[in-house]
């Protein structure tokens, strides 16, 4: 978070709604995000998804097995931005 401040890159952020996102979403003018809820009839299980440039990484928290990777390819980032901004349509501030 540091560093994306200090060179004043934004993020938009999408998380089920807690506890941890709330108190996320408090920091984010602070912390260059913009944070959205997901619906409650979405439920996404310990998955981060990050869109940077020409890659995408999709890591797994599993406890058991934590898995990450990172695809550097046009066309799965493309898929997966349309995946991030139909989920930020249908998400909420609150």
């Amino acid at each position: 978070i540091d560093k994306r401040r200090t060179t004043f890159m934004k993020m938009r952020l999408i998380s089920p709604h807690s506890d941890t996102a709330v108190a996320l979403k408090k920091k984010d003018s602070k912390d260059l995000r913009h944070t959205k809820f997901l619906p409650s009839h979405i439920e996404l299980r310990r998955i981060s998804n990050f869109i940077y440039g020409n890659k995408t990484a999709l890591i797994s928290l599993n406890k058991q097995v934590p898995t990450g990777t990172i695809i550097e390819d046009p066309d799965i980032v493309h898929a997966m931005t349309l995946y991030f901004e139909s989920l930020w349509l249908h998400s909420t501030e609150q």
